[in-house]
């Protein structure tokens, strides 16, 4: 981000005639030039500031920290929650959700539009990411598959069949788990205050569908 410079020069000259309108006149301008200064202290303070929204190393934690990105532009924080709520989901099927982020992408680049299109689900130059990191574990005997989230009803009542996978586990062995997944679901709107996120395991052998109780995260 642009950093703003403010250089203010002041020459004062004064006749040595020592009357009470030089004086006053001393007087007035030190008043404006004191006034002057402390705005510009002001405006400094404000540019520092926001300087420190700008991430440059670590995750996004608080509401309106942004970075820039060398794909997908300027990423801001627009709401976050961190319930770290273990949920048995199932019977013996645990769903751990650590974090939810909802992120605007303010200005993809040409060159991030196909990354952003088919990694985020994201469309044109702007949009919402909502990004949930997750861990689901199989406490059952049997392998389950179909673990990663698969469905989100947000508090608007939009529904969202997720169709895209990207690095997450799709089945689990018997008493395992698979940890810190990310799951990434482009949404409509940053005007949502909760989301609720579905499960859909089934067993492997033989295939039936397994009911598991959503979990619901509120921001």
């Amino acid at each position: 981000m642009k950093k703003i410079g403010l250089f203010m020069m002041a020459t004062l000259t004064l006749a040595a005639c020592g009357s009470e309108g030089a004086a006053e006149d001393v007087k007035d301008q030190s008043s404006v030039l004191s006034s002057i200064a402390s705005e510009s202290s002001a405006i400094a303070e404000s540019s520092s500031e926001v300087d420190q929204m700008l991430v440059t190393n670590g995750p996004m934690l608080e509401v309106g920290q942004y970075v820039n990105d060398p794909v997908y532009g300027k990423l801001s924080l627009v709401k976050i929650a961190t319930p770290e709520t273990r949920s048995e989901v199932a019977s013996g099927i645990f769903l751990t959700i650590h974090s939810i982020k909802l992120i605007n992408f303010e200005n993809i680049p040409d060159s991030g539009a196909y990354d952003a299109s088919t990694y985020v689900g994201i469309s044109g130059k702007q949009g919402y990411d909502l990004q949930v990191v997750y861990t689901v574990e199989n406490e059952t005997d049997s392998k389950i598959d179909h673990t990663p989230l698969s469905k989100l009803v947000l508090s608007d009542g939009e529904q969202i069949t997720r169709r895209t996978f990207v690095d997450e586990t799709m089945s689990l062995e018997p008493h395992s788990k698979t940890s810190n997944q990310i799951a990434h679901v482009a949404i409509s709107s940053q005007d949502i205050t909760s989301v609720s996120l579905y499960l859909e395991p089934t067993f492997e052998a033989p295939y039936v569908n397994i009911d598991a109780t959503p979990v619901e995260v509120t921001f």
